[in-house]
C-alpha cells in the first residue's frame, strides 16, 4: 500500500491456503525476457509513463535510491502474500514512485508481470478470493480495491490483458487514469 512499511489493515490479506505458483524462471537482467509474441517488452519504468502522468505525480520521485534497498519493504504491487510469492517467481519489472526522501504515507508501487495463461488464471483467482471488483477495461480486466480511513486512502489495483499482469498498490496517490496511461504507453506500437 505505501512505499514504507505500515501497520494499516488491508482488506487483501484474509488467511487462504498457499498452493505453490506456476512459474517461469526468475527475473531475467532485463525484464520483458519472458514477454510471449506480441506482448510488451517494456524494460524501464520510464516507458509506462506519458510527461503528463509525471506530472501529474507531483513531488513523488520514478524509484528513488532509498526504495531500491531490499529491506525498505516496496519491491510489490501487492500486499497478498501469495500474488507476492507469484511475483517473486516470475519475470517482472517494479515501478516505485514515493518522497526521495524515505517512507511516508503516500506513494504508489506497480509491478508489471508476465505471466502465461495458467498463472492469469491463478492471479484471477486470488484476486476474486481477496474479494476484488472486476470489470473490462482496455482489452483487459481490471480488479480494484480501495479503503478509506482517517489515515487516507488505500488500495489495490491488478490489469490482466494477454501475457501481462499489472499489479500496483497505493496509499493517498494515484491521480485519475494511472493506470489506462500505462496501459496506453505498454500496448503502443504492439
Amino acid at each position: 500500500m505505501t512505499p514504507a512499511p505500515t501497520n494499516a489493515p488491508t482488506a487483501t490479506d484474509s488467511p487462504t491456503t498457499t498452493t505453490p505458483p506456476a512459474t517461469l524462471k526468475p527475473t531475467q537482467s532485463a525484464p520483458g525476457q519472458t514477454a510471449a509474441p506480441g506482448d510488451p517488452r517494456s524494460t524501464a519504468c520510464t516507458q509506462l509513463y506519458s510527461p503528463a502522468m509525471v506530472e501529474a505525480l507531483g513531488d513523488l520521485t520514478l524509484n528513488p535510491v532509498w526504495s531500491q534497498d531490499p529491506d525498505a519493504g516496496v519491491s510489490h504491487g501487492t500486499d497478498n502474500a501469495e500474488l507476492r510469492v507469484q511475483i517473486d517467481a516470475l519475470d517482472h519489472l517494479t515501478c516505485v514512485w514515493a518522497s526521495p526522501y524515505g517512507g511516508s504515507d503516500t506513494g504508489i508501487i506497480t509491478t508489471v508481470v508476465w505471466v502465461t495463461l495458467e498463472q492469469t488464471v491463478a492471479v484471477e483467482a486470488r484476486l476474486v478470493a481477496n474479494g476484488l471488483e472486476c470489470f473490462t477495461q482496455s482489452e483487459g480486466r481490471r480488479w480494484i480495491i480501495q479503503t478509506n480511513t482517517a489515515d487516507g486512502a488505500f488500495g489495490e489495483s491488478h490489469f490482466l490483458r494477454g501475457g501481462i499482469w499489472l499489479a500496483t498498490k497505493y496509499t493517498n496517490a494515484g491521480p485519475l487514469g494511472y493506470t489506462q496511461n500505462i496501459i496506453d504507453n505498454l500496448w503502443m506500437g504492439v
